[in-house]
């Protein structure tokens, strides 16, 4: 595995304060932020606290995977806040096939939410199979390979690195 760093901590942190500055400017007060675990943590923590207004925050969890290979959907760690007339932002950190937040925006429409939109740190739109189109996007991916950290994984491993590497398995 050989890795090469793709993107600066400085590179991220300005991302995300200008999309802190929009979505601030778009929502004001009451937004509920939900954060999509695991990857999302370190995205959704320097975001947040980059927001203007009263911004709340909750947490959902899905598995898309079964062991190295997309499988069903399952959510095992469900929202505590009841979303019924309120605006939502989703929080992700890539999205690769489009399918967790498909679910997600499907999910938290049908439960009533006055509005659903979708902030990623990583958008790969050559990897999706269900097309989604961010409302908020700090960076869009040019290639389909494989980055790991600012809570992205590979098999658990390089979640914590404070800067982005793409992963090449040559």
């Amino acid at each position: 595995m050989k890795r090469s760093v793709l993107y600066t901590h400085e590179q991220i942190i300005k991302a995300i304060e200008g999309l802190a500055k929009e979505i601030s400017a778009d929502y004001g007060d009451g937004l509920l932020c939900v954060c999509v675990l695991k990857g999302a943590f370190m995205f959704f923590s320097e975001l947040v606290k980059r927001m203007d207004g009263d911004v709340r925050v909750d947490f959902v969890r899905v598995s898309s995977y079964n062991g190295n290979k997309a499988g069903t959907l399952k959510l095992l760690l469900d929202l505590n806040e009841d979303v019924a007339g309120k605006d939502i932002l989703l929080v992700e950190d890539i999205i690769d096939s489009g399918a967790t937040v498909s679910y997600l925006t499907k999910l938290l429409s049908g439960r009533g939410a006055r509005s659903v939109k979708v902030a990623c740190l990583f958008n790969k739109p050559l990897s999706q199979k269900t097309k989604v189109t961010p409302d908020y996007c700090a960076f869009s991916l040019k290639n389909d390979n494989f980055i790991v950290g600012f809570g992205l994984d590979y098999d658990e491993q390089f979640r914590c690195l404070d800067h982005v590497e793409e992963v090449r398995f040559d």
